[in-house]
């Protein structure tokens, strides 16, 4: 739509007739205000603007591939205050980076715009007398965690070692200490956001309390948050943790989700455990990431691990160790879904899921999952989460799921990506067809076409969060200029639905 009013004007103000198709032209006037911008950042800051992706790191190579026109890398939120007036000023196309964790080309890369690129504003400054840490969005929670160990603090981030402060604290975020503290956002005591027309404001409980309730899963929608005061929890130096895995059979899968739904069980009791499964069908191996915050991991009786890592080791240690599993360097593709926990229904995914894998491995692609618990603790803890009452809506445990690919020929990105919707929405309706569906879809591991914000928010609440994103960015800067994240729908009318997949 943007896109179009913009083409209108152009012709309007030239008052000539182009001989030339439209989005030729379109396209010319982008090209030229982009242009505009990266000269103009680089008159005025020569040494944070580069033209190169050197040193770039990106989770996905999707989004590595991407070829912004130049990248600029602000210290300050004065910086990006500044950068954001001139790239709405001269409508140019730009991605804001953190850590480079999102999974779809264009996520936080662009091609042919600018990037907006916060690795350099890591800062990690701690309150201890407040039981507060001031968190940059450039750091990545190995950083932040090694940061904290000093003083036996720890905080609810990320769980593996590169992702960045940024991109997990706008999806909401899962951390070891969501089983008692919920969403890693619930723990924000205050955020400071750089809004669509370059003013920096604190929103907090006190201070623009509507948006900071709405930035629990802002995304790309309200602002440049350039840092997050968040609260901290007494951890000791070292924890009880590691990756354990079995060798794939249908006895092994049986025995090991009986007794991984029985800590599911267990964690209204015991909320400083963190258990999820992963399964890989091409390796034929099925295995458990665990940590206990509090006390040594037990063994699961009656299996026992191929290998397995456990040990006494700092939770930055433990988050490092994880990455090294993590699939980096490849092409990366999820699609999530989340479930009421039903062992039954768990153990017919798994069957599906093997059953689908020889076609992915036809493409060259490997098909895998990992399953961890929203318990019911944690919906407790998001209470004033938008997305609390849709978790809510089922009284009961719940299990989220991420259904992954990983793949190397670019040739084979629309082949892989479309089975890996195909397969996730047969299990979606597997979930439906039991009545064992909840509609949340968790932002930090969504498929780029699943719609968060209308399946995980309910009617009313989600046409809060637009009214809000109307109020703080009245001419739709982020929606026509940001690209990247997940967009709230247009208007607050068509927020009145939720919108099946």
């Amino acid at each position: 739509m943007w896109a179009r009013a913009l083409f209108v004007f152009i012709i309007s103000a030239v008052a000539v007739k182009s001989e030339h198709n439209p989005q030729e032209v379109l396209r010319a006037n982008t090209d030229n205000a982009v242009e505009k911008c990266c000269s103009d950042l680089t008159q005025r800051w020569p040494t944070l603007v580069s033209f190169t992706d050197e040193g770039s790191h990106y989770y996905a190579v999707q989004q590595a591939e991407q070829q912004p026109r130049c990248r600029f890398t602000p210290l300050s939120s004065q910086h990006v205050s500044t950068v954001v007036g001139l790239l709405s000023q001269n409508s140019c196309r730009f991605a804001v980076r953190s850590g480079g964790h999102g999974l779809w080309a264009g996520m936080s890369n662009i091609d042919n715009g600018v990037v907006i690129d916060l690795t350099k504003m890591r800062g990690v400054e701690i309150k201890p007398e407040q039981n507060m840490v001031m968190l940059e969005p450039g750091s990545t929670w190995e950083e932040v965690y090694r940061a904290l160990e000093r003083w036996n603090i720890t905080v609810g981030g990320g769980r593996v070692s590169s992702v960045g402060v940024g991109g997990f604290m706008m999806g909401g975020g899962i951390s070891f200490l969501s089983y008692e503290q919920g969403f890693a956002s619930d723990n924000v005591i205050n955020y400071e956001i750089v809004l669509s027309d370059g003013t920096i404001v604190n929103a907090n409980a006190n201070s623009h309390p509507d948006l900071y309730w709405a930035l629990k899963l802002g995304s790309t929608n309200y602002g440049i948050v350039t840092r997050f005061d968040m609260f901290t929890s007494p951890l000791s130096s070292k924890i009880s943790a590691g990756v354990q895995v079995f060798d794939l059979s249908k006895d092994v899968q049986g025995l090991l989700l009986e007794k991984w739904f029985s800590y599911i069980d267990n964690l209204s009791s015991d909320t400083k455990e963190a258990a999820w499964v992963f399964l890989a069908p091409k390796s034929q191996q099925i295995g458990l990431v665990r940590a206990n915050l509090e006390s040594e991991l037990l063994p699961y009786p009656s299996i026992t691990p191929v290998t397995d890592t456990t040990q006494l080791l700092s939770l930055a240690d433990f988050t490092k160790s994880i990455e090294a599993i993590a699939g980096l360097g490849k092409r990366t593709s999820w699609y999530t879904i989340t479930i009421l926990a039903d062992l039954a229904l768990m153990d017919d995914s798994f069957s599906l899921m093997q059953d689908a894998s020889g076609t992915f491995e036809k493409s060259g692609a490997e098909l895998y999952c990992t399953v961890q618990p929203i318990s019911r603790g944690f919906i407790a803890a998001s209470r004033d989460n938008p997305v609390h009452s849709v978790l809510a809506e089922q009284d009961g445990d719940l299990v989220l799921t991420i259904w992954g690919a990983l793949w190397d020929d670019p040739a084979q990105d629309t082949l892989v990506g479309e089975a890996l919707v195909k397969f996730g929405e047969s299990v979606e309706g597997m979930a439906r067809q039991r009545g064992l569906l909840n509609e949340f879809v968790y932002l930090n591991y969504a498929h780029e076409h699943q719609k968060v914000y209308e399946r995980s928010i309910s009617r009313e609440k989600l046409a809060r969060m637009v009214r809000i994103k109307e109020k703080y960015d009245k001419g739709d800067v982020f929606g026509r200029l940001w690209q990247g994240g997940y967009k709230l729908p247009k208007s607050s009318s068509d927020g009145g639905h939720r919108t099946e997949l």
